[in-house]
Formats: structure tokens, C-alpha cells, sequence
């Protein structure tokens, strides 16, 4: 079953796996997973094994509950290890563990022998010995030192060993990469300019009949009832790094009258920066992201506190505001500063470990209370609540529908698979009561129930295909935006002009295309004014068609000036997509080649999605002696 799958999903996208491959040690256990325990022989046993190399299910587990807690961040509920199956997910994640062991079997040929002084010093170029400059602190690694004695050094040996000999067959598979000058400069012309076209939407209007809604409705009451609410016990673990003392320094020089533009400039890590923080005009509207809501609270003038956001604390000066004379949305011309703030991945890795720890002692147990004790934490409770609830107690609102989507179809009296993570934390939870969905009568949902009829209809099989002959027609047809309003009339097509926007740009504002960008770059980026393309598919499912209207490429100063600065970029940028290119036909080859030698232990998968029971297994390897200090 297992191999049929992964025939299946053998040609997905591996842009991770490059990035897996060659990055640092602690990718393969690393020295911080190797006291006590051989690599490898994790608690989870063996997934497969190619060529003596184990597929460890504690990896894929890990990478499992990561993909959860990211989807849990996003809003999704629910989300369970057979949903990351039928997906193809799990099956995505187990083919890179699969290609990592083919390499490692690959490298393990090359036989050569390594001083352990050059190990060594390839251990400490580690980041966990570096400081927040990047350079090697020798505190950190005699500190790290001070534990030798719990260190298995053999262990540690090999896998530096195991790591250099990747990384010098690595290299060796993707040397043929090549990056030509053109093609810099060509990638940075298109970075640097910027677009303003006419376009037309082409969506054909269906509209469900009144039987295809009540279908809609019978087939999907409960979607449309009030949902379940749950009452619950929870513990909770900070996800978040400690609040910097800066942010609160600049707030207060800022309010004191130092000047705003020139304190961005000097502390700010946003792309603003070098303009002073300048945003520009930002408009009050739906697609305003939480964080800069404290933004349309301020008086021309005066500044924000500092605002959590993602990766970081957000300060804002509002200078100026105005109503927009089209949308009659307000608007306030303002300035930021962004300060850096994000919990390294290793820590809140171990954060979300420690989490699922409590969850298993507490469901060993069966009761939280013990387990949230031992950790030193106390249990709160939450009356019933859902995702649709706007307050719940004790829970931050804006948290609220990641725990009820984490929650739903968990029954009362027991505990969700995993710790459900948040942007900011990572709950234990125990259900302690669920009330029932209470069903809502057609006429209270009839917009969503129609909405959602239409999207059934244009998802039908018969859509797509008179949509698919509507849009090769058009594209083979017309010559002109006014072509198609001829051609087709029904569509009622309207013509609009964009603001001016780059390849690189992502503020969207209301009544905008959703569309990718840089495929309006490809269809007419590279022609003269008044150049028709399409179609353009949008993100919303509706295409578009398009005509140039100007192009704004980069002038004299900004080759001169940007240019140099930009260029080492653009080329690691487009040297690692050749190279992951080179890798994925590399790795596709290889795996193709061995299949027949990949031993899949199916009790295993089927253990770590929940359905068997087995007994684990762990190994203690021999102990060597420490490397001397800095």
C-alpha cells in the first residue's frame, strides 16, 4: 500500500528536500538527540529501512505535528494524522525521509576516514555556538562541554562524519548548476519595475436553482447549524520570546519627541526601514492585518504602543488622515517601526515537546491535574465555546478559533491527539463537556447556502470544461480587451485599470485582482504598451485577461546603486532553484533505481496514525571520550 503511494506522489515538489539535505547536522539527530540512545532507534521504531538505513517514525511524527500546529495557526479545524494521509501530506513528508535515507546509504559508501579535530570544528560551526552576531562563542560551547559526560561522543562523531560526507555529495550532485549574468539582470529588471494594465474579469455567472439549494442545505445541515460548544481544562506554554526592552525605549523616545523616521531608520528590521518607516497611505478596510488596527486609533501625530504582530513588536506613528474621496474609507498616512522577536525553532520546538509530555502523563494518568502539577502549571477551565464565539474565558479572542478547530468531534471526557498550538501557545486541553449543535432554519442561512451552491457549481467537472473552451478561445481569438466584450456580451464584461504594482508586491487592496502577479509579468511584462495576454488565473478562481498599459522599468540610479546590492541575492536565489532542480531528478532517479530494496514496515505507519498498538525499542551505544574546550 505504502509503495503504491508513493509512486503516487513521487513527482511532487521538493524544494524542502535541497534545504534538508545540506543543512545543518542537527537534521540527522544531531548531538543534542544522541545521549543515550543510538540514532536513529527513536521511540516511535522503524518506518522503513533502505539499505541498512532506518526511516525513523519519530521524525515523520514529529513532522506530522508540526504540519498540525501550523494548520491549527491557520484556522483549520480538526486536523488529524489520517487527514495529513488522504491528503497526500504524510505520504509528501515520508518521501523526503525516504530520499534522505537513499543519500545517507549513499554517502555511508564513501568509506573515507575524518580527523576528529576537522569534526570538531565542524560541530562548532553550529548555530547553537554562535551568538546573535553568527560568530562562535566559546562560552556556549563549554558549556555545552560541561554535559560531556552524558554525551555519547562516537554517536556524535559519526553523525558530524555522516554530515560532511553529505555535504561533499551533495555539492557534487549539484555542481553542474550554472547562473548566467542575463539571466541576473534580466531577474532584477523584472524585480525593479514596476506594471499598470487594463484587464477583465471572465467568470460565467451560475446561478443554483431552488431545488440545487435545498439539496445544498439537506445534504449539509449540520454545516449550517449553530456548531458544538465545548467546556474545557487547560494548561497553556508560551510560544513566544521574551518581550524586548527596546520596543518600549523607542516608544517612549519617539513620544518624547525624538524623530520617528530617523529612529526607524537606526533600529528598525522592516523594508521600510530605509525610508524612515514610511508606509505610505494605508487604507482602513477588511484586509488590514490585526496587528495594524492600533494604527486607525492614533491621532495625527501621536504614537502607538508596541503591538505584537508576526515575528515581532510593531510601533506606529499616524501624520496625517484622510477620507478617500471613491471609497469613502478612511486613511492614514503613517510611519513603522518593526523589531525582530521570534522564538528560535529549536525552542519552540521543545516547547511543543514538552506540551505533548504533559498531554501523554495526563492521558496515562487521566486526569490533568497530576500531570499539570508536576510541570509546575495550573489548570484553568473555559466554559462552553466554539469556533463562532467571540469571548471565551480565559482564552485570548483571538485564539478562540484555534482551539475550537483543534476541538472539533473530540467527545467529552477525553483529550485531543496532540497539544493545540497557536501562534502564540501551545495548549493541553481536556474536554469537559460538549453541548450539542443546534440546527438553523433555511431562511437564517439561505446566503451562505447559496454561495456555497454556486461554489459546488463551479467546482463541477462540466464547469471547468466550458470554462477551460471559454478562456482558449478568448485567448486564441481576441486581440484586445474590446474584443471580448464584443465576442461576448453575456459576460458583461467591465474594463479596469490597476494601480501600478511589482512582481514583488503583495498589498492588495479591496476590488483588486487576486491574481499571481508575476504571471502578468509573463504574459505581457516583457512587451510594448497596449500587448493583450492571458488568461491569468486568480487566486479566487476567476481568470483574467490583460493589456499592457505602461512599464516602468528601473532607472540609471537604481542599476547603479540597487543593482550591486541585489545581485548576490538574485543569484544564490536562482543558483538554489537550479540546484534544487538538479537535486529532485537526482533524487527521483535514485529512488526509482531502489525501489525494490525499501523494506516499509506497515505496522509501524499504521501505529503511528493511531490504529495498532507496539511496543517500542531503544539502544545504548558505546561511550567515547570528549573533545578538549575552546
Amino acid at each position: 500500500m505504502i509503495q503504491d503511494v508513493m509512486r503516487k506522489h513521487k513527482k511532487l515538489i521538493l524544494w524542502l528536500t535541497l534545504g534538508l539535505i545540506i543543512g545543518p547536522f542537527v537534521v540527522w539527530g544531531g548531538y543534542s538527540g544522541l545521549s543515550g540512545q543510538h540514532q536513529g532507534a527513536g521511540m516511535g521504531g522503524t518506518l522503513a529501512t533502505v539499505e541498512g538505513v532506518p526511516v525513523d517514525a519519530d521524525r515523520l511524527r514529529m513532522a506530522l505535528d508540526s504540519e498540525i500546529s501550523r494548520r491549527n495557526e491557520s484556522g483549520q479545524r480538526n486536523v488529524s494524522y489520517r487527514d495529513l494521509e488522504a491528503d497526500g501530506t504524510a505520504q509528501t513528508i515520508l518521501q523526503q525521509l525516504m530520499y534522505q535515507a537513499l543519500l545517507r546509504a549513499e554517502a555511508q559508501r564513501d568509506n573515507r576516514n575524518f580527523d576528529r579535530a576537522l569534526l570538531v570544528d565542524e560541530l562548532k560551526k553550529d548555530p547553537s555556538f554562535q551568538d546573535d552576531k553568527g560568530q562562535y562563542d566559546p562560552k556556549l560551547w563549554n558549556a555545552f562541554l560541561d554535559q560531556a559526560g552524558r554525551r555519547n561522543w562516537n554517536a556524535i562523531y559519526a553523525s558530524m562524519a555522516e554530515q560532511v560526507r553529505m555535504r561533499i555529495m551533495t555539492e557534487r550532485i549539484v555542481a553542474p548548476a550554472r547562473v548566467l549574468e542575463s539571466e541576473i539582470r534580466k531577474q532584477y529588471e523584472d524585480m525593479a519595475s514596476s506594471l499598470r494594465v487594463k484587464y477583465v474579469t471572465i467568470d460565467l455567472a451560475e446561478r443554483p436553482t431552488e431545488e440545487q439549494i435545498q439539496k445544498q442545505y439537506a445534504d449539509n445541515i449540520d454545516k449550517y447549524a449553530l456548531p458544538e460548544r465545548r467546556g474545557i481544562q487547560f494548561v497553556s506554554l508560551s510560544l513566544l520570546p521574551e518581550r524586548p526592552a527596546l520596543v518600549d525605549e523607542l516608544v517612549a523616545k519617539a513620544r518624547a519627541g525624538e524623530d520617528f523616521a530617523t529612529l526607524a531608520k537606526e533600529h528598525s528590521s522592516g523594508k521600510t526601514a530605509a525610508q524612515g518607516g514610511d508606509l505610505d497611505w494605508v487604507t482602513k478596510d477588511i484586509f488590514v492585518p490585526p496587528h495594524r488596527q492600533a494604527l486607525f486609533a492614533l491621532e495625527s501625530g501621536q504614537v502607538s504602543d508596541a503591538v505584537l504582530g508576526p515575528g515581532g513588536y510593531y510601533i506606529y506613528k499616524s501624520e496625517e488622515a484622510r477620507t478617500d474621496t471613491v471609497t469613502q474609507q478612511r486613511q492614514v498616512r503613517a510611519r513603522e517601526i518593526y523589531i525582530e522577536s521570534i522564538l528560535p525553532m529549536e525552542e519552540r520546538t521543545a516547547r511543543i515537546e514538552k506540551a505533548r509530555s504533559i498531554l501523554d502523563k495526563a492521558r496515562t494518568a487521566g486526569s490533568l491535574e497530576a500531570a499539570a502539577t508536576e510541570a509546575g502549571l495550573t489548570v484553568m477551565t473555559a466554559s462552553p465555546f466554539s469556533g463562532e464565539s467571540t469571548y471565551a474565558e480565559n482564552i485570548p479572542s483571538e485564539e478562540i478559533r484555534y482551539l475550537a478547530g483543534g476541538l472539533a468531534d473530540v467527545p467529552a471526557g477525553s483529550f485531543p491527539q496532540t497539544p493545540i498550538s497557536t501562534p502564540q501557545t501551545s495548549y493541553i486541553v481536556y474536554v469537559t463537556n460538549v453541548e450539542a449543535a443546534v440546527p438553523r432554519p433555511l431562511e437564517a442561512v439561505r446566503d451562505r447556502v447559496e454561495e456555497d451552491a454556486v461554489m459546488k457549481l463551479k467546482q463541477s467537472p462540466e464547469y471547468k470544461q466550458k470554462m477551460d473552451a471559454l478562456l482558449q478561445e478568448i485567448a486564441a481569438k481576441a486581440k484586445s480587451l474590446q474584443d471580448i466584450a464584443a465576442m461576448h456580451p453575456e459576460l458583461n464584461v467591465i474594463i479596469r485599470e490597476t494601480r501600478p504594482f511589482s512582481i514583488t508586491s503583495f498589498d492588495f487592496q479591496p476590488g483588486d485582482p487576486m491574481w499571481n502577479r508575476s504571471e502578468v509579468f509573463t504574459a505581457v511584462g516583457d512587451k510594448e504598451p497596449g500587448a493583450f495576454g492571458g488568461p491569468v488565473r486568480g487566486f479566487d478562481g476567476k481568470s483574467y485577461f490583460v493589456e499592457l498599459v505602461a512599464k516602468v522599468p528601473p532607472d540609471a540610479k537604481a542599476w547603479e546603486e540597487e543593482y550591486p546590492k541585489e545581485k548576490e541575492r538574485i543569484q544564490s536565489s536562482l543558483l538554489s532553484m537550479r540546484q534544487r532542480a538538479i537535486m529532485q531528478d537526482y533524487l527521483q532517479s535514485l529512488y526509482e533505481s531502489n525501489a525494490a530494496k525499501i523494506k516499509f514496515n506497515q505496522d509501524s505507519y499504521d501505529y503511528l496514525l493511531g490504529t495498532r498498538d507496539r511496543s517500542s525499542e531503544s539502544a545504548t551505544p558505546e561511550e567515547t571520550a570528549a573533545p578538549s574546550g575552546s
